[in-house]
């Protein structure tokens, strides 16, 4: 029996063009925001602290235009990877917004891997028994300022709310991070794009929500300077092809 999709669904092709509209302002704003963070981090004498966190969102802002320009060049693979790192330090950011003691072990946990970088190898076996989970020092320090004993990518990304966007990292992007998918694979046989069509404009619409999720972020920390930025004037237009497609697409 035949599904009837829901009367005020899309077609793909018209789901296509909004992401790549989308996927153009991403592109327009991204490039200009970590310079804009920057000048209002130097002209914010009272929270110097906060310079890790204008670190993370100005990298996430590139990472996103990274992997809109590698979508349009068809680059599905190094683009999944780099969706990925948006969304990891995303949520860092806003959890670190939000959280003057995480935000404090996270400061000092940089200082900690710079010291530990500087010890001989018998010292860092030291180091690594000392503080680790399994020994797994990689870990620790992605992820330790979080929490001493509970921390991982699912509990940052819990704590920041975005819950929603591990499954797109199960999902979707973690195979083409870890080789067990190509997107040489998905292109079928005799040139049949479809599924790796269908993969680009879920990963796509995961960009957009992640993008709108930053700006947000961004534009509440900020305050009202941020509608003197030229991105208040630029978002509403992503903003309006956001709402119009997320409500209304069915991927068949």
């Amino acid at each position: 029996m035949d599904v009837e999709p829901p009367k005020n669904a899309i077609s793909a092709e018209a789901m296509q063009d909004a992401l790549n509209r989308m996927l153009t302002i991403i592109v327009n704003i991204a490039g200009d925001m970590p310079q804009r963070l920057f000048i209002h981090f130097e002209e914010k004498e009272p929270i110097k602290d906060f310079k890790p966190v204008y670190d993370m969102m100005a990298e996430a802002y590139l990472s996103l235009k990274s992997f809109s320009l590698l979508m349009f060049n068809r680059c599905f693979t190094q683009a999944s990877a780099i969706l990925r790192t948006a969304m990891e330090q995303t949520s860092a950011a806003i959890v670190l917004l939000g959280d003057d003691e995480k935000r404090r072990r996270f400061i000092a946990m940089r200082n900690e891997h710079a010291y530990y970088l500087g010890l001989s190898e018998d010292n860092k076996k030291v180091f690594r028994k000392e503080h680790t989970k399994n020994n797994n020092i990689n870990e620790y320090f992605d992820y330790g300022w979080f929490d001493s004993k509970n921390y991982g990518r699912d509990q940052i990304m819990d704590a920041a709310h975005m819950e929603e966007f591990k499954q797109d990292i199960k999902e979707n992007l973690n195979g083409f991070s870890h080789g067990s998918i190509s997107s040489f694979q998905l292109s079928g046989e005799k040139g049949d794009w479809s599924l790796l069509r269908k993969h680009g404009r879920r990963i796509s619409m995961a960009c957009c929500k992640l993008f709108d999720l930053l700006v947000c972020a961004t534009a509440n920390f900020i305050g009202d300077e941020w509608f003197t930025w030229p991105i208040a004037e630029c978002f509403p237009k992503f903003e309006g092809i956001y709402l119009s497609v997320f409500r209304c697409w069915v991927e068949p």
